[in-house]
């Protein structure tokens, strides 16, 4: 992140239209980016002017201007969630390289997408059934959450609105980025246990097992299995919340044990299944 990234934000605000979702998201990067900048600088050379050891002859040519810094209130964090959004769906550069300065600064906190994986051609099993219901698009800004360095075609899930590239090298990947959330009240109906975890709800629809910090793993004891427990055990009791691994589990024990054996691959648990080892009690706690 540098000053140039701030033109290219005021750029993409000043098209928009007053009061607009895209252009508040837009200007409140801006400041922020600004401001922090200005900090950092200030910073720097505070430690400068007091270091008689290395900079005792230094002298400041110039200190950032801070008229108007830290003067704009915070945008509210729903309507900037919303502005990214909308940006995200635009294909033209400038939405682009807005979008990828956001990634930098922000991670994952506005957005709805957040780590990527990878699906190897040919796809099989869930993941074939995945790629299959993949519609064609343009590049949009959404697709600055996955690799395109050898893109050869770009796809949207369009029950998640999931970016995905198809990676055109030696062997032929898809590159996604897993959702926070799923967008439905379906409950889970399984768990389908394989390179990519995948989660099938009631209503028979299939989505990629949500997740933020770590992607979900299993048959080994560390932290992507820890994730597999706690995302099994958030959907089962709401199947649209978010769940977040910080580093410090708390998740029932028995669904922890499901989450470090190795299974085959490819391998389903039901609801029934889940429900019967997470009814069994205890809890896994400041491991």
């Amino acid at each position: 992140m540098t000053h140039s990234d701030v033109p290219a934000l005021i750029r993409l605000a000043d098209a928009e239209p007053a009061g607009s979702a895209a252009r508040i998201a837009a200007i409140s990067l801006a400041v922020e980016l600004r401001d922090t900048l200005i900090s950092l600088a200030l910073s720097d050379i505070e430690d400068m002017e007091t270091d008689d050891t290395h900079w005792a002859n230094t002298v400041t040519p110039a200190r950032p201007a801070t008229l108007g810094h830290s003067q704009y209130p915070s945008a509210p964090a729903e309507v900037v969630r919303e502005g990214w959004l909308n940006i995200a769906g635009r294909a033209d550069q400038l939405a682009w390289d807005c979008m990828k300065t956001a990634m930098d600064f922000y991670g994952d906190e506005y957005f709805l997408f957040g780590r990527e994986f990878f699906i190897a051609s040919p796809p099989a099993g869930a993941s074939a059934e995945w790629v299959g219901r993949l519609v064609p698009c343009q590049r949009t800004a959404a697709h600055a959450f996955v690799s395109t360095d050898k893109a050869g075609a770009f796809f949207e899930d369009p029950v998640t609105g999931m970016p995905v590239a198809r990676l055109d090298s030696e062997v032929v990947t898809y590159s996604s980025a897993a959702p926070h959330r799923l967008p439905t009240s379906s409950p889970l109906a399984e768990v389908i246990l394989d390179e990519v975890i995948w989660i099938r709800t009631e209503d028979g629809v299939l989505y990629p097992a949500p997740c933020s910090d770590y992607h979900p793993r299993f048959g080994y004891d560390g932290s992507a299995p820890t994730t597999l427990a706690i995302v099994l055990e958030t959907l089962l009791d709401d199947i649209g919340r978010a769940s977040k691994y910080r580093g410090v589990p708390d998740v029932s024990f028995w669904l922890f044990q499901i989450a470090q054996k190795d299974w085959p691959s490819g391998t389903v648990l039901t609801r029934a299944q889940l429900l019967k080892h997470l009814e069994r009690g205890g809890r896994v706690s400041g491991r």
